[in-house]
Order: structure tokens, then C-alpha cells, then sequence
């Protein structure tokens, strides 16, 4: 939960920041939390990061 705290506070002077979005993704699994939003906003803004080429292509095998 501290971990979500203290990626909020760049993700809020922030909110299209790649890394952050990537970070909270991973966060919000780890907690148990739906990422939906924030997979959503990242396949948006940065369609061609990392995370989410790797979650296009697990979904893509599903």
C-alpha cells in the first residue's frame, strides 16, 4: 500500500508519464487491484512501451 502511496504523487504532476503508468500497473496487480484504467490510459498515450506490447501480445494468445 506505501508503494501505491508514493507512486501517486508523480502520477499526479504527471499523469502521462510511461514509467509511472507502468509502475502503477504493476502496483495495482501486486495489490489485487483491476489495472484496467491505467492499461487503458497507457495503450493511449504510449501504445508502443513496453508493458504494454507484453500485455497486447498475452492477450493475444488468450
Amino acid at each position: 500500500m506505501e508503494r501505491e502511496t508514493l507512486l501517486l504523487e508523480p502520477w499526479n504532476k504527471d499523469a502521462e508519464d510511461p514509467e509511472t503508468l507502468a509502475n502503477l500497473v504493476v502496483c495495482c496487480l501486486h495489490l489485487g487491484k483491476p489495472p484496467s484504467r491505467l492499461v487503458s490510459q497507457s495503450r493511449l498515450a504510449h501504445p508502443d512501451h513496453v508493458l504494454i506490447k507484453g500485455a497486447s501480445a498475452v492477450e493475444r494468445e488468450l
